[in-house]
């Protein structure tokens, strides 16, 4: 989870790469990478296209740092071009979305009510059977289970990210907690 003191190294990094600062830029970029890189996988479905989305994002980045408004909001920009060009890879290819180097080190880890369908998340098999259930989501859904429970966001911080409204990222949260759910108890 993002502090308010990892917001304002960002925001500093962001205002002196604004001005030219290429160290600033490879500084933002390395912190960034391999969260950068979960949240592609999430959404993209597999490695190479996670890895292309992320490269494409650091060049769109490197080639519009000087068009940010506001160095405080720099890593909410910076996840949308990621997710533009997660999205766009995938409207380019055939929507096979197997997450086959997905594995259970990948998935957050349970922070919400015991009895939820996330607590499975605590023991190494359980874990695994949980990447089985996440693999077999839809995109969208992955995506907002991945930016709820492994970047910690509120309803509030993905409905701004993805576009979405409010009430729809509920809906495909409850919707992908109902499968998981389902899929759990269809193993029993």
């Amino acid at each position: 989870m993002k502090t308010k003191t990892d917001n304002k190294e960002d925001a500093r990094l962001a205002r002196l790469a604004m001005r030219g600062n290429m160290a600033a830029l490879a500084e933002l970029f390395e912190q960034k990478q391999q969260n950068f890189l979960a949240t592609a996988l999430y959404i993209c479905g597999n490695k190479q296209d996670a890895e292309d989305a992320v490269q494409n994002s650091f060049i769109e980045i490197h080639g519009s740092i000087g068009k940010l408004r506001s160095p405080s909001k720099v890593n909410a920009w910076m996840s949308v071009i990621l997710r533009r060009q997660c999205y766009k890879l995938l409207a380019g290819r055939r929507q096979d979305h197997s997450i086959e180097e997905m594995d259970e080190a990948q998935l957050p880890v349970a922070t919400q009510d015991e009895s939820s369908p996330e607590k499975y998340l605590e023991t190494k098999e359980l874990r695994e059977r949980m990447v089985g259930i996440v693999k077999s989501l839809p995109p969208r859904s992955r995506e907002v289970v991945f930016y709820y429970y492994y970047d910690e966001m509120s309803v509030k911080e993905i409905a701004e990210l993805t576009c979405l409204r409010i009430s729809t990222v509920t809906s495909v949260l409850a919707r992908a907690r109902l499968q998981i759910k389902k899929e759990i108890l269809a193993e029993e």
